[in-house]
């Protein structure tokens, strides 16, 4: 924003008036005391032409560029790169990027749909879909508070102290060591292991029973049969032919047969699954091949591996 300036047309103004003036007033100033005899030796300006002409020239610019022009475009460059340093400090201190271009396309794509695509556009952009379920949040370990709860009666949260009084959000310290992640593979290795002899169990479980129509097994055993006919399912929705599901890590094979007209029962203590239409064995993977079993179908198989 261009300033117009107050004082130095003022200046300018009472110097041309002066001019005509000039040489009487310095013959009067001549005759006048000067203050270099009372104050020691100090000369004392406007006492001489160029005095007034240089004085003339700064506010007028007859050499060029005027004093107050200069002082005023060195003002707006100091105070322009002072502000261009803190915008840079403050983006770099608080992380935040530039989504300008991003939402210079967005904003071309809608004015290219239609509306009908501009809805669907709005909400993929923007996560506005409907809600289509509800879920309850996780629980909490220790919760005192709820949504009802007043903020006078909840329990406090700790607020930093730069944060409280300095509304500072910046790090204080050194920087914290890079925490050493052995404990933590320890520990997800011991979960994978528990994990795994889980299913090691449950899948032996199914191999012992063998023909799993009215079968008694733990909801472990009850879930991964299910997953594993699921999976079958999938690959084959018709059972043209009988499928297996192999697991060489569980040593686990699960044979699923069409059976129009008959039903599998498998019972667990907290729920009974029912299968109507489809014959259901296990047995392990390592023991033998379909035509070692007694109880295998004789027809074409085709076999699924997990």
């Amino acid at each position: 924003m261009q300033r117009t300036p107050r004082h130095s047309p003022a200046v300018v103004e009472r110097l041309r008036r002066v001019e005509p003036h000039l040489d009487r007033l310095l013959g009067l100033l001549a005759d006048l005391p000067s203050f270099a005899a009372a104050s020691g030796g100090l000369l004392a300006q406007g006492r001489a032409r160029a005095d007034w002409d240089g004085l003339a020239g700064w506010y007028t610019g007859a050499g060029g560029r005027s004093g107050p022009a200069q002082l005023r475009g060195a003002t707006e460059q100091a105070l322009g790169q002072l502000i261009a340093n803190a915008k840079r400090m403050i983006s770099s201190a608080s992380g935040g990027v530039s989504r300008r271009g991003d939402l210079l396309r967005l904003a071309s794509w809608f004015t290219e749909c239609t509306d009908e695509e501009a809805h669907h556009l709005f909400a993929a952009a923007f996560g506005a879909h409907p809600a289509r379920h509800l879920l309850v949040g996780p629980d909490e370990p220790d919760a005192h508070g709820s949504a009802t709860t007043s903020w006078w009666d909840a329990d406090p949260v700790d607020v930093p102290v730069s944060l409280r009084e300095r509304g500072d959000r910046a790090a204080r310290g050194r920087t914290p060591r890079v925490p050493d992640p052995g404990l933590d593979r320890e520990r997800l290795l011991a979960e994978a292991a528990e994990d795994l002899a889980q299913r090691r169990a449950a899948a032996a479980e199914l191999a012992a029973a063998g023909d799993l129509d009215g079968a008694s097994v733990s909801p472990a055993a009850r879930d991964l049969l299910l997953d594993r006919v699921a999976g079958l399912l999938a690959v084959d929705p018709l059972l043209t032919a009988p499928l297996e599901a192999t697991d060489d890590d569980l040593d686990l094979v699960v044979v699923v047969e069409a059976a129009p007209g008959e039903v599998t029962v498998v019972a667990a203590h907290d729920g009974t699954a029912t299968v109507h239409g489809l014959r259901l064995r296990a047995r392990r993977a390592s023991v033998g091949s379909v035509d070692e079993a007694p109880d295998q179908p004789t027809g074409q198989e085709r076999r699924w591996g997990t």
